[in-house]
């Protein structure tokens, strides 16, 4: 990665890589290539032939098709935003959006938190987002309790979700359907 996109392609063996993408736009100035990949923290899954990529602490999604951008969504922020680098790093204000995208059958699942850390300490409830192909979110489901791992089955019928549970950790199933 060279520190002025997030993403590098590689068509195949020998082959130069090739850095696609920008980085969001932002009212907080990041000054180098750590400020970048911190603050524009991401994570990709597939959907068919498309890359969505949901930045963790930007409440934005976007749609690659091979290293053109074909679409971009912005989601209606709540929490507070964080004011500085110095203040991201320090957790002051760091809100949280996405997390723990999946794909299953024809859609993305991903967790939508949409709040700050501080929030998080008093109220754990989080948004399950149900996403289509073009980034439209087309079902949500409030989660009371915090779950990192979790997947939906390939018929879309359920989210399973792993719970710590002191020594073991249980796995919750719920229907969504």
């Amino acid at each position: 990665m060279n520190g002025k996109n997030p993403f590098t392609r590689i068509e195949g063996k020998g082959k130069e890589p090739v850095g696609f993408g920008k980085f969001p736009e932002s009212h907080i100035t990041t000054d180098n290539k750590a400020d970048n990949f911190n603050f524009f923290d991401y994570h990709l899954t597939a959907l068919d032939d498309d890359m969505m990529v949901f930045y963790q602490y930007i409440p934005k999604m976007e749609i690659y098709r091979g290293t053109m951008l074909v679409a971009e969504c912005e989601y209606e922020a709540v929490a507070q935003e964080v004011a500085s680098m110095e203040d991201f790093y320090e957790g002051k204000n760091t809100s949280v959006y996405f997390i723990s995208p999946q794909r299953a059958g024809k859609h993305v699942y991903v967790v939508f938190v949409n709040k700050t850390m501080e929030q998080m300490e008093n109220d754990m409830s989080m948004q399950l987002l149900e996403i289509g192909k073009d980034g439209t979110v087309l079902a949500s489901w409030r989660i009371d309790e915090p779950y990192m791992v979790f997947t939906v089955s390939p018929d879309e019928q359920y989210f399973y979700a792993y719970k710590e549970t002191g020594e073991a950790g249980e796995i919750r199933r719920f229907g969504l359907r």
